[in-house]
């Protein structure tokens, strides 16, 4: 009789006893007996070895056919050590024996569970484990048809479909997420696409696979235009700053803009003239979408952002500009976070959510909403950042009431406005041939509302802020 006869034979006889006690052995590992006759959960605080499992016979009364017939054990894998070993491998033949992992294993687990020797064994998985594990697993024990693993696959080379396909016929309901870490996978990562069995495939790409400083980047994928092909089709979910796309095209296009607007900043720039820089290229760039905030509030429509796109159409709302403010200045290597206010809770009932930034500068902590920033400057409402109270600002000058109770949780400080105005000087010295003021701004609108169609490198450079 095989695991699954027995399984099947067991849990669909409707006659048997139910016994459902708490378990606690000493290595916190849980093991319940299954057979035609009981369904029960044994407390084993006193198992110690294999004659331990017998004695529950005694104990609980139990029939003794229990253990003259086939049955098996149910062991649930916490805190796996020797002892759990060594109880398993010395039981008698006629149990079957099914091993469920639900976390993670380390290499110190898997040169435990490699010891096990018993003959009737099964494994069931439901953890995220890493695919040479799991790989090796499968190679040793069976598995069971309820299996459903994460696989984590964190390099792609020559070999890796091949585990793959290996992993897909012995476990049905295997699932993966492929985690891009180097150059390398990123180009060989259309070697293993066609062998995933989901339609939607999870990509998580490193935080730094395009950051120079980075020893595998991708950088030179993106300058020789290398594409990641998707050959069969299938959905990608691609994961990469917190940021979703659904093809590597959107996000080496993305790549490709950060990388001209970067371009464009000294090397030897402050902090704060890197985030000024940054602002003023927003408000040359960048609209508000009324129509995409109507719709949004019609629809309660909360879709992933893709800055991709934001870049691409020059609109957006509050969650695209914070998006993007996060975006390029973690590329710059300064720290900033993305506050979002879409609790109920935590605002006035007729007031919607909000987005927007917290940076770090020199250790000091600064509020910044450059969707604000952007309507106020460019409606001529403020003609300076440093007379916005949404610029670098503390707690107190931070003009966001309604978000009081998100502000609440940080201590900033509001920044120098002089040493601002000094930033924006500098910056706009950086270049020539272009101005920040209000004349700049209608002229550069008067190209949107005449529809001269531009390439988005040319928009982008027409943004770059400017001494004329």
């Amino acid at each position: 009789m095989t695991f699954k006869e027995l399984k099947e034979i067991i849990e669909q006889d409707q006659n048997k006893e139910t016994i459902i006690l708490p378990i606690s052995i000493p290595t916190k590992d849980e093991i319940q007996i299954i057979s035609i006759l009981y369904d029960c959960c044994i407390p084993c605080d006193d198992i110690k070895s294999v004659n331990d499992v017998y004695d529950v016979i005694k104990v609980y009364q139990l029939n003794p056919e229990l253990f003259e017939k086939p049955y098996y054990l149910r062991v649930l894998l916490n805190s796996f050590d020797e002892e759990t070993v060594d109880i398993i491998n010395q039981l008698d033949d006629n149990v079957f024996v099914e091993i469920m992992i639900s976390n993670n294993l380390d290499m110190e687990k898997m040169n435990l569970l490699f010891k096990l020797s018993h003959v009737n064994l099964q494994f069931a998985c439901y953890g995220w484990m890493d695919i040479d594990m799991i790989h090796e697993l499968v190679r040793k024990f069976t598995f069971s048809d309820d299996s459903s693993p994460v696989v984590i696959i964190n390099r792609i080379d020559s070999n890796t479909y091949e585990k793959i396909v290996e992993l897909c016929k012995r476990i049905k309901n295997i699932r993966f997420r492929i985690e891009i870490k180097d150059a390398e996978s990123l180009q060989n990562l259309d070697s293993i696409i066609p062998y995933i069995p989901e339609d939607e495939i999870l990509i998580v790409v490193d935080d730094n696979l395009f950051n120079e400083k980075y020893p595998k980047n991708a950088r030179e994928l993106i300058v020789q235009n290398t594409s990641v092909q998707n050959s069969s089709n299938k959905k990608l979910n691609i994961q990469f700053r917190d940021i979703k796309y659904d093809s590597f095209e959107q996000l080496y296009d993305l790549e490709k803009n950060i990388e001209l607007i970067k371009s464009h900043i000294p090397s030897d720039a402050s902090e704060l003239d890197i985030i000024t820089y940054v602002t003023l290229f927003m408000i040359n760039y960048f609209k508000y979408d009324y129509d995409m905030y109507e719709k949004s509030k019609a629809n309660q429509d909360t879709e992933d952002i893709n800055l991709t796109q934001f870049i691409s159409r020059g609109e957006g709302v509050c969650r695209h500009f914070a998006g993007f403010t996060k975006y390029i200045l973690d590329s710059l290597g300064i720290e900033c976070e993305k506050l979002d206010s879409s609790d109920d809770s935590l605002m006035d009932n007729d007031f919607e959510g909000h987005s927007f930034n917290l940076v770090t500068i020199e250790g000091k902590q600064y509020f910044i909403d450059n969707t604000w920033i952007v309507e106020r400057m460019q409606r001529g409402m403020i003609h300076s950042l440093a007379e916005s109270s949404d610029f670098l600002t503390s707690n107190e000058t931070f003009g966001h009431d309604d978000y009081k109770d998100i502000i609440s949780q940080f201590q900033c400080e509001n920044y120098d406005r002089q040493e601002i105005n000094d930033s924006t000087n500098r910056v706009i010295e950086w270049n020539s041939n272009y101005v920040i003021h209000a004349q700049s701004l209608r002229d550069l609108f008067k190209k949107y509302a005449l529809k001269i169609k531009k390439s988005v490198a040319e928009r982008i450079e027409d943004a770059i802020p400017r001494r004329k």
